[in-house]
């Protein structure tokens, strides 16, 4: 009974931490499905790779194989950078909100005091401040920091994204996925020309 009655009394509270349940689902939901992507392009290369070294590279059929494969691989990871941009959209949407729904519960006092930055990091955060007209200033999709944050969203939202950091999880997972299908294509393209070359007698064919 005196746990409950710890509880914060705004009603905004618990709509804020069923919004913490839901988005942190929501992350394993985008996590879950950012494996299975890598696992079914882990079997496909496994399998080109089989085909590889099963053919020898004796004849075109091999390299029509490995561009059609490349092709329904593309596709795949095409849908996987769409999924991805989804599930991106949506989790810094209900991030943003919850970092201005902390502000508002300041008035609870249910927050811990973040520490203070180090002086190096105050001393780079100064030279990096915003004039008042910052807003009109920056560019695009930049959004300045504010001035009070006391909850983990709003800390995160200030010390990591305020300044537009191209560098995050979505943009490694973006990353992972382009060398996913830059390897495809690369992959095509060697054996296409692998097998030109041997059908040429430029080159022996290839032994294992």
């Amino acid at each position: 009974m005196a746990q409950q009655d710890a509880q914060p009394s705004d009603p905004r509270f618990q709509y804020y931490l069923t919004l913490i349940e839901d988005t942190t689902k929501l992350s394993d939901r985008r996590q879950t499905a950012n494996d299975l992507f890598v696992g079914l392009n882990v079997v496909i290369f496994t399998g080109m790779g089989v085909l590889f070294y099963g053919s020898h590279l004796r004849s075109w059929w091999v390299t029509g194989v490995f561009a059609a494969i490349s092709v329904l691989a593309l596709l795949l990871n095409i849908t996987w950078l769409r999924l991805n941009a989804r599930y991106r959209r949506l989790v810094r949407l209900r991030i943003e909100y919850m970092t201005q729904l902390e502000t508002e519960l300041n008035a609870e006092a249910i927050f811990a005091q973040f520490p203070g930055r180090s002086g190096k990091q105050a001393k780079k955060q100064q030279v990096q401040a915003l004039p008042a007209d910052a807003p009109e200033q920056m560019a695009p999709g930049i959004t300045p920091p504010l001035t009070h944050r006391p909850g983990i969203f709003a800390a995160e939202y200030e010390r990591l994204y305020y300044q537009g950091s191209q560098v995050g999880f979505s943009t490694l997972e973006r990353t992972l996925i382009l060398i996913f299908m830059v390897a495809y294509v690369l992959a095509t393209l060697g054996v296409g020309v692998a097998t030109y070359l041997i059908s040429t007698h430029v080159i022996s064919r290839v032994a294992f």
